[in-house]
């Protein structure tokens, strides 16, 4: 399951110095569940197809999180990475984390 952090970023647009808090997911998290739910499908992480899916599961995070304002993986965007990658391999998905309230 993905973990979830609160990251601070500035309001769009820039001009306006406000701020707001927003979900996210670092890469190594979303790395970390992808690895999960390989070993619970009792998949080998090494084989040639599990080790493509991963570097394109890190190309597109990486490419979703450097143009979202902020350069923050929100957890929405991240959840669909994780999903389509594993749906591909004919793995089921782990849930979504539950959205908690922003304070």
């Amino acid at each position: 399951m993905l973990r979830v952090s609160d990251f601070t970023i500035q309001s769009y647009p820039p001009r306006d110095q406000r701020f707001e808090t927003v979900q996210g997911v670092t890469t190594e998290d979303l790395d970390d569940a992808f690895l999960e739910a390989i070993e619970a499908a009792g998949r080998d992480a090494g084989s040639a197809e599990i080790v493509a899916a991963r570097v394109s599961l890190h190309g597109f995070a990486n490419l979703i999180r450097n143009s979202t304002w902020g350069a923050v993986l929100k957890l929405d965007c991240a959840q669909a990475c994780l999903e389509s990658n594993l749906r591909q391999l004919g793995i089921e998905p782990p849930p979504a984390p539950a959205a908690r309230p922003l304070n």
